[in-house]
């Protein structure tokens, strides 16, 4: 969905960031740890008040997500 340009920017930034670090402490060997990505979360412009903080169907899209996050380790 489209948000302005700068505020996708950071929006894109700020998750490289965290899946970079992610990444590399995977990669260290850091056990336990996970990832919900924003395309997990899937929040769609319905689903937030100003394009970033979610309203309930955001916050309906965050749950669901963890669920499925927490439902996969849980399975391991």
């Amino acid at each position: 969905f489209f948000m302005d340009s700068v505020r996708m920017q950071t929006f894109i930034s700020a998750n490289n960031i965290t899946r970079d670090t992610y990444n590399a402490l995977k990669a260290e060997g850091v056990k336990n740890i996970y990832l919900l990505s924003s395309e997990q979360i899937g929040l769609g412009q319905d689903g937030t008040v100003d394009g970033v903080h979610p309203n309930d169907i955001g916050m309906m899209s965050h749950a669901i997500a963890y669920e499925n996050l927490i439902d996969s380790i849980l399975k391991k």
